[in-house]
């Protein structure tokens, strides 16, 4: 698909230069728990396809693709769930998730996809480590 706007802000590439969208609902005990669209730059990864994205995009990418994620850059924030995402999460809608945006950097600072994943309140559980 052609970026928009915001996706050509996003990736840092020109609007209307080509992206590949990856659509994923990934289950838990065969209850959905996360809603994920992932973006990532075409001329990086053409002919992606829905059958090697069904485990690990990031091990996909640096196998056949030889593109290493070098950090990620994330922001969660609290979502109350719509249409799109209730039907996806199986949830009622204006049920509380949480929305996790990530950018995924290459080692030499290109932005190698940027994704939205909607978690559904009830069944997500963060744990977060940092060392300073």
């Amino acid at each position: 698909m052609p970026a928009d706007e915001y996706l050509s802000e996003q990736l840092k590439i020109a609007e209307g230069e080509p992206v590949n969208m990856l659509e994923r609902v990934r289950f838990v005990d065969e209850e959905p728990l996360q809603y994920e669209i992932a973006y990532l730059p075409w001329y990086k990864t053409p002919a992606l396809n829905r059958e090697a994205c069904e485990k690990s995009l990031y091990n996909l990418l640096d196998t056949q693709y030889g593109l290493k994620i070098n950090k990620t850059i994330e922001s969660l924030e609290l979502f109350i769930a719509d249409e799109d995402s209730a039907e996806k999460l199986q949830i009622k809608i204006g049920n509380p998730c949480f929305a996790l945006d990530t950018l995924a950097y290459l080692s030499d600072g290109t932005i190698i996809e940027y994704s939205k994943t909607i978690y559904r309140g009830d069944l997500a559980h963060f744990v977060i480590e940092r060392n300073y």
